[in-house]
């Protein structure tokens, strides 16, 4: 694992809670999946050469702060807070790497923002997920119940953190125990009860949980990518994210110069099995100029 110095930024007001590591002249800002951490990139950080990485907990993620209860955690939102974090950083130009919903956020900043990118590495992920327009007021109708009883809930406690590990490896395919115990030590908090001294349970906002309000439709998807400007890494796991739903080849095609590099291992490839793809990250930084 790196040897992490943590760092707390601010982002809308609120705590934004980071990890860096490395001295490298090149500067890469790492963005995890839904419902993890930046704990998603300690195994990969200390095998990537040059680079100063800072990982961040997602607002509503990890140690960070929730949103407020009027505030959203749609895409477009995440965007905002990329471009903010970057700022607290002094970066005005950086590397950007996303991880499933990250590598989502990562594409839309990078389309919004090209500027700001000197590169994109996408790891199992291509654009948010899109949605049919004409499904638009039952989406919404179908979050707003969810919200609802969503905040009427507190998230279910374990027994102990063994349980905790068992029940997120039921969630995510193919994740090692290792890497879900890695994980939660930034995304459980200790909530013991009378039935169970020993309980924990999940730090996370409970709101991100609840179905996204509103989607990009492909075709806007599509532009974004078609916007992005900075040579682009997509990494794909062999045992990876199916892209159920997703119009993956006309994404791949949106993206000028698109990179692709296939690896082993199911969709958090980049802590079950990081040396490939620091290999392959390597090798795509190694030729641009710093």
């Amino acid at each position: 694992m790196a040897s992490f110095l943590p760092l707390e930024l601010r982002c809308r007001g609120r705590k934004v809670a980071a990890l860096r590591t490395g001295n490298g002249p090149r500067r890469l800002l790492a963005l995890h999946g839904w419902l993890d951490n930046a704990h998603s990139f300690a195994p990969l950080a200390p095998l990537l050469r040059g680079v100063e990485l800072v990982a961040v907990d997602l607002p509503g993620h990890g140690r960070s702060e929730h949103r407020s209860g009027d505030a959203s955690y749609d895409f477009l939102a995440w965007v905002g807070d990329v471009l903010e974090l970057a700022d607290e950083l002094e970066w005005k130009r950086f590397v950007l790497m996303g991880h499933s919903m990250g590598a989502g956020i990562a594409s839309l900043v990078a389309g919004v923002a090209p500027e700001r990118l000197e590169a994109l590495i996408l790891l199992d992920g291509l654009g948010p997920l899109a949605g049919d327009p004409a499904e638009g007021p039952a989406r919404l109708r179908h979050h707003q119940q969810q919200l609802r009883r969503l905040r009427q809930s507190q998230a279910p406690v374990h027994a102990d953190m063994g349980a905790l590990v068992r029940r997120m490896q039921a969630a995510v395919p193919l994740l090692s125990a290792a890497s879900a115990a890695l994980l939660l030590q930034r995304g459980a908090v200790a909530q013991p009860t009378a039935a169970l001294p020993q309980g924990v349970a999940t730090s996370y906002d409970g709101r991100l949980r609840a179905t996204s309000a509103a989607r990009l439709s492909e075709a806007q998807v599509v532009a974004f990518l078609q916007a992005i400007v900075a040579p682009t890494l997509l990494v794909r796991p062999r045992q990876g994210a199916p892209y159920a739903g997703i119009q993956l080849e006309g994404r791949l095609q949106a993206v000028a110069g698109l990179q692709t590099a296939s690896v082993p291992g199911g969709h958090h490839a980049h802590m079950d099995e990081p040396a490939p793809i620091a290999a392959a990250i390597d090798a795509f930084l190694r030729p641009l100029p710093t």
